[in-house]
């Protein structure tokens, strides 16, 4: 088992704050824990992060200040670049999706062509489906920490 100090915290969001600010913003660990952590916390900065609008509540749009722009192609291979050098830092690398709960209604992708057709042809896709296509090229763990389903039968093909 690794022990918690020698782990590697790293990132995307759509918001550029650090750790310490999305950490307060978001009211999900214990205020005093976040100010015992701040030092720590405010030298962790976010990735740009990949963002598909049309797949997330309105209500995110004043937090999207560092994104990552460009075709599904050029995101993933963003994503794939990020991922790589996290890998050189690190022995083991897992992807944990915890992002905003995505729309309810995604769309379903039953064939392997069907999702590689829309990633060439920069058909919108969730966010959720493109950081676990890079995951999978890369060849790391991707786990779904949010309720929508991001393992669509042409995701679970293409693992």
């Amino acid at each position: 088992m690794v022990s918690p100090v020698d782990f590697d915290i790293c990132g995307w969001d759509i918001s550029g704050a650090n750790l310490y600010e999305a950490a307060k913003r978001a009211h999900v660990l214990e205020p005093t824990l976040i100010e015992q952590l701040k030092g720590d916390l405010e030298n962790i900065l976010p990735m740009k992060a990949v963002l598909n609008p049309d797949f997330i509540a309105s209500n995110q749009a004043d937090r999207c200040d560092n994104v990552l722009t460009g075709t599904n192609e050029e995101v993933i291979a963003a994503l794939r670049a990020d991922i790589r050098a996290c890998k050189a830092r690190n022995d083991k690398v897992i992807l944990l999706w915890t992002a905003n709960t995505e729309m309810f209604l995604l769309p379903e992708i039953n064939a392997l062509d069907d999702l590689e057709g829309r990633i060439k042809n920069n058909v919108p896709l969730p966010a959720s489906v493109i950081y676990c296509v890079a995951a999978i090229q890369e060849g790391i763990v991707y786990l779904n920490g949010s309720p929508q389903n991001t393992f669509h039968p042409a995701i679970v093909e293409l693992a």
